[in-house]
């Protein structure tokens, strides 16, 4: 049995660029741990929340796209790929949900269990 290797050598301009990936990953990981997290998930999969929940952060509010729409009827957006009128008073609508959530997070203040003195959305 004969063993294939595909050794891929980076350059100095790859190695740089996954230097700092990995720099932006830790300080994301380092952003929700132990802190009060309000994610936003497009589909069922729910990829936001529980990356964060596995990142070891509490979601403290998870808002899906779907469930936005399923309360909002009269918005209709036309597509998935441009954003009509619909597509934008959706998007405001949940914005205005996910605002509302971070008002009330902060209004816990910095002495909230979780808070670190703030929320991150």
């Amino acid at each position: 049995m004969s063993w294939e290797q595909n050794i891929i050598i980076k350059s100095s301009a790859e190695l740089a660029l996954m230097r700092e990936a990995g720099r932006v990953n830790a300080l994301a990981l380092a952003a929700v741990k132990d802190a009060q997290v309000i994610t936003m998930d497009g589909c069922k999969l729910a990829c936001a929340t529980l990356n964060v929940r596995q990142a070891g952060g509490a979601v403290a509010r998870d808002f899906t796209v779907l469930d936005v729409y399923r309360r909002n009827k009269a918005l209709k957006p036309q597509g998935i790929s441009e954003l009509t009128d619909g597509g934008l008073a959706l998007a405001r609508a949940l914005a205005d949900e996910v605002v509302q959530k971070a008002d009330e997070l902060i209004a816990g203040g910095a002495d909230h269990p979780q808070n670190n003195g703030g929320c991150y959305a």
